[in-house]
């Protein structure tokens, strides 16, 4: 019993021990396994479901702080502001012989900010840059250019605006009708470093080519065609009066001045080296003379196709239909010599400046004998005038108002008044008509303008500075002058 009793005593000891609760001791906590008093572990305690949502919330918490101040110290950025759609359907049709519509649909989307308007550029014309732009608002689907070259390409873009940017641009390329001068009566003219054709006396003006520097120049055949002598390069261009390419008729000429066509559009030119030659419509060149005396200063063509070249004080004709130069003494002398234009016949009308202290500014003529005088009206106002030869076969010379006595002879100084007083006609048979003339004034006392006449007798006269610039026309019977364009021009020529 003593060892069934002690079991049973054990047993109840170990049964006591097992209900007795552990007893927690500093640190961490203790688990005492049931039935082992040596059994014990130990392990970290876990976070509750509470505490972990905390630490969470302050982990957020301090980033978005952390985002803040490093937002707060970053340089502020704009928003990058967005195009508008390109217009659509963009299309051009012809506005007259140099000018266009371009119409298109509204962009179908503005970008930022509301649609500020569109802008249409005529980029290029007939192979030269313009980069002229019309401006119009949002609501215009429509746009008119002027200026092209007829028959020839011009590029237009189109592009949509608002405030900040613009859109991709639209390209379209529109030609106009290679339409022929109309030689009823055509003006050619120099202004703003071109030369221009009137078509007809009240139309726009067109586009021909870029003026060359002196010595070259320009000058027209009867069909309209013009011819450019570029000195610096050298070269002889053809432009077509039906606006078809230009053609390179001619090179090697540099230094060639005084380019004058025949009546067959052959160009005469009188060279670098002091010579004289011919290059017909073809190219072909032909050297008329080779040198002269002295120096070749001015040349002119006749009416009737003969070339009369002015050296020291001879003028020298070489007739049209070949043969032997003739020579005349030229009495006038030539140190203060403007220009000469041979008329029909024998004649001759130049343009001088008198010598000394006057100095004053006139036309004369040379009947061919050596015989000289003066162009001037019936009251011997024989300075500051501007003239030219028709295609009617006459002199014509527009004269401003102020009076001077003829020379030789003492006298008071002229009182200078540019003012247009009279058109004096001078026909092929030596008959002066004086017509009255009023309504512009000559642009200076040395530079009085530039004049041509038409078969009818009509006067046209191109001036670029002075009180009256512009491009006007006097009717048959002289009168007041009508301003057909308002600039500056020069260089006036006429065909019928």
């Amino acid at each position: 019993m003593k060892r069934i009793a002690g079991i049973v005593v054990l047993a109840a000891a170990l049964t006591v021990t097992a209900a007795v609760p552990a007893v927690a001791a500093p640190g961490p906590s203790v688990v005492v396994v049931s039935g082992s008093p040596s059994a014990k572990a130990t392990a970290a305690a876990k976070p509750t479901v509470a505490a972990k949502a905390a630490a969470a919330r302050a982990a957020a918490a301090k980033a978005a702080a952390a985002a803040k101040a490093a937002a707060a110290k970053a340089p502020a950025t704009k928003a990058t502001a967005t195009a508008p759609s390109s217009p659509r359907s963009v299309t051009a049709t012809a506005s007259g012989a140099s000018g266009v519509v371009v119409r298109w649909k509204a962009s179908a989307t503005s970008g930022t900010g509301a649609l500020a308007g569109y802008s249409v550029t005529l980029v290029s014309s007939g192979g030269r840059a313009v980069g002229r732009t019309v401006w119009v608002g949002p609501a215009a689907t429509t746009a008119t250019l002027s200026g092209l070259t007829p028959g020839s390409a011009a590029r237009i873009d189109v592009k949509a605006w608002n405030k900040a940017v613009s859109s991709s641009a639209v390209r379209v390329w529109f030609t106009p009708a290679a339409t022929p001068v109309d030689t009823g009566t055509a003006i050619f003219a120099v202004t703003g470093g071109r030369i221009v054709a009137f078509p007809t006396v009240d139309s726009a003006p067109v586009d021909v080519a870029a003026a060359p520097a002196a010595p070259g120049g320009y000058d027209v055949a009867a069909n309209g065609d013009v011819t450019v002598l570029d000195s610096a390069a050298g070269t002889l261009v053809r432009h077509p009066a039906t606006h078809a390419p230009a053609v390179t008729v001619a090179s090697g000429l540099v230094g060639a001045k005084e380019l004058h066509l025949g009546p067959a559009g052959q160009a005469y030119l009188l060279t670098s080296g002091g010579g004289l030659v011919e290059v017909a419509a073809d190219g072909t060149r032909r050297t008329i003379a080779a040198s002269f005396p002295s120096a070749p200063l001015q040349l002119s063509v006749r009416p009737n196709g003969d070339v009369v070249v002015l050296y020291t004080s001879a003028l020298r004709t070489y007739p049209h239909g070949g043969g032997a130069p003739t020579e005349a003494a030229f009495t006038q002398g030539t140190a203060r010599l403007n220009d000469i234009v041979a008329g029909a016949a024998s004649t001759t009308y130049y343009e001088s400046n008198s010598g000394g202290a006057v100095g004053l500014q006139f036309w004369g003529v040379d009947d061919g004998s050596g015989t000289a005088g003066g162009v001037g009206s019936t009251t011997s106002r024989t300075t500051y005038a501007a003239g030219g030869y028709g295609l009617d076969g006459s002199f014509h010379s527009l004269q401003a108002a102020q009076f001077c006595l003829p020379f030789p002879g003492p006298g008071p100084a002229c009182s200078v008044d540019l003012a247009a007083k009279d058109l004096i006609v001078t026909s092929a048979s030596g008959v002066k008509t004086v017509l009255p003339a009023t309504g512009v004034a000559l642009q200076s006392t040395t530079r009085p303008g530039s004049l041509a006449a038409d078969g009818d007798g009509a006067v046209y006269l191109g001036l670029d500075s002075g009180a009256t610039p512009g491009l006007w026309a006097f009717a048959p019977s002289g009168g007041t002058a009508r301003l057909l364009e308002a600039g500056s021009f020069t260089d006036v020529q006429v065909v019928d």
